[in-house]
């Protein structure tokens, strides 16, 4: 059965992955600056677009899969990050519980709504715990949701 993970624990595999994926942009474009070649095959514009295309949804998707741990471990009663837990209306038995909890009735949650996901934490924590900070984020969330979705289709 899985476990949920610490919170800081989640943020800095979130902050590593991004880290991850903007170095590998950086050493895309370096590599379509510089031009270069190998046996005939170019680094051109496309192979630096399905690179930038790839790591784009990579990160997404590590929103997504941190957005989801944290719900679920912080439903769970783990400390955030500054050693405080966030006051819970829900009692999960255990981490599937609160998945179950989380996904509803859907067949899976639903990361890519800042409307959605304020609602689900109104719902769990109390003021929305630490959610309530993505109500200044709801443009550049559904910007980014455009974009993936765009990708992806």
């Amino acid at each position: 059965m899985p476990v949920a993970k610490r919170i800081e624990q989640l943020q800095k595999e979130f902050l590593q992955q991004c880290t991850e994926y903007e170095t590998k942009v950086v050493n895309a474009q370096f590599l379509y600056n510089e031009r270069v070649e190998k046996d005939s095959v170019k680094f051109d514009s496309g192979i630096l677009s399905l690179l930038v295309e790839y790591s784009f949804f990579r990160v997404f998707l590590s929103w997504e899969y941190y957005l989801e741990q944290t719900f679920i471990s912080y439903s769970l009663g783990e400390e955030g990050a500054n050693g405080k837990r966030v006051p819970v209306y829900v009692l999960p038995r255990d981490f599937d519980h609160a998945y179950s909890l989380i996904q509803g009735t859907s067949q899976f949650p639903d990361w890519t709504n800042s409307e959605k996901i304020l609602k689900l934490a109104d719902n769990f924590f109390e003021n929305g715990g630490p959610y309530q900070k993505i109500m200044g984020l709801r443009r550049n969330l559904q910007d980014i949701k455009t974009i993936r979705n765009a990708l992806a289709h």
